[in-house]
């Protein structure tokens, strides 16, 4: 009475994803709201149409609450009273982890309507490891879940302890090198849903320093240079996992990107040792931190400011030219280093005037006739005034950096221009 399918249709290339047809389980999280719990490789942005379906037999549209700007969840909610008195109930989170060797339910729809449940093992916490995506979508990191003894592939839905709390949700992760997407079902641990769930409540803003982190053993940071007083203070202070925490990148234009660099060792957040993805996350809700580090056998203390980020996602987005516009996200920032200003070029349709002048995807516009352009907005603006057949010089930036500059010619007979705003 818990899981529903959920369906979701995007016909827009936003946000480096192509696909437009997507299912997956959901999870009803507070039946009193109409809240449902799924992943990001079901909705991975706001803008498209969700349909929730429960008990195979019921169908009602939902609409998207909060894009988890770092993890992979997504809350939707559907109007109550549309069910009728279909039966219902939230999930109860547990948000304890299992201890090694537990035994663990994990419930779910299987092809999205036969409930099926399998009896498995809690082993361990593995950390996400994915590769940078090609078309920059999102990425999930610093995140650790749950890894299960034999469990089922062909399944999304939830894990149960015996007391029936789900500790996590059996979640489908999608990641892409540089060949086709791949996916793979993974626990995301239930503290992650709860924290969701106060974002959509209003009753917590979500801070990040903006850096993604790498485990390390300790070992490897004593030979590194860790001085042995650290060693065994870090040691002293999580025993079960003598390791620390290296910066791999940070997120281009966060005040993290002018402070911190790959490399560095974490020792401290606000004098207190941090070693796990989690306790990061905790000791860094608020507006700055300081942050000791261990840079070139050297310890350094750094205050920095952390951002707080919202779960909007895309929900706007201009065809122009053929051309599909939207906002710099933050996947741009996070993976590659591309500063989030400008306007980007998501898709272009063959035989348009972007696709004849070269206005592709993955580039950033940042100026219109010599005017310098910071959003959508200012975009708008500029272009509102022109009229078919016109030419536009458009100053470009590549993904890696290289600027170009762009004359197009407007075709408004064939290529007009409209605006998609999500509602």
């Amino acid at each position: 009475a818990s899981l529903v399918l959920v369906n979701f249709d995007m016909p827009y290339v936003v946000s480096g994803v192509s696909e437009q047809h997507y299912y997956g389980t959901g999870v009803v999280v507070d039946a009193e709201r109409g809240y449902v719990v799924v992943d990001r490789n079901t909705i991975p942005e706001a803008m498209g149409d969700v349909r929730l379906t429960f008990g195979g037999t019921l169908e009602i549209s939902a609409r998207v609450v909060v894009v988890h700007p770092l993890h992979n969840l997504v809350l939707v909610a559907y109007d109550p009273t549309l069910i009728g008195d279909t039966p219902v109930e939230s999930a109860r989170l547990g948000t304890a982890l299992p201890d090694p060797g537990d035994e663990l339910w994990v419930i779910g729809l299987r092809g999205g309507e036969k409930l099926v449940s399998q009896l498995t093992t809690f082993s361990t916490l593995e950390p996400v490891d994915y590769p940078l995506s090609r078309t920059m979508r999102f990425r999930d990191s610093n995140l650790e879940t749950l890894a299960l003894v034999n469990p089922p592939r062909d399944i999304d839905g939830v894990v149960t302890n015996r007391k029936g709390e789900v500790v996590s949700l059996w979640s489908s992760f999608a990641w892409q090198g540089n060949g086709q997407l791949r996916q793979e079902n993974r626990g995301m641990p239930a503290e992650y849903v709860a924290e969701l769930l106060e974002l959509a409540r209003g009753d917590q803003s979500l801070h990040s320093l903006e850096v993604e982190w790498a485990q390390m053993p300790l070992a490897d940071a004593r030979r590194l240079g860790l001085p042995a007083a650290w060693a065994e203070r870090i040691a002293g202070h999580d025993p079960e996992r003598r390791q620390m925490l290296s910066v791999t990148r940070t997120v281009a234009g966060s005040p993290a990107a002018g402070l911190l660099q790959p490399g560095d060792l974490l020792l401290t957040i606000d004098g207190v040792p941090a070693t796990r993805f989690r306790q990061v996350d905790r000791l860094t809700r608020k507006p700055a931190v300081v942050v000791e580090v261990l840079r070139n056998s050297e310890v350094l203390g750094l205050e920095v400011a952390t951002v707080s980020l919202d779960g909007t996602g895309i929900r706007r987005a201009v065809l122009w030219a053929g051309a599909l516009l939207q906002a710099p996200y933050r996947d741009m920032a996070a993976q590659r280093g591309v500063e989030p200003t400008g306007v980007y070029v998501s898709y272009f349709s063959f035989g348009s005037p972007a696709s004849r002048y070269g206005l592709f995807a993955g580039r950033r516009i940042t100026a219109v006739d010599g005017i310098a352009v910071a959003g959508l907005d200012e975009f708008i603006a500029i272009v509102s005034g022109k009229r078919s057949r016109d030419s536009v010089r458009l100053t470009t930036i590549t993904w890696n950096g290289q600027v170009e500059v762009l004359t197009l010619r407007l075709d408004d007979t064939y290529w007009p221009s409209y605006q998609i705003v999500w509602h």
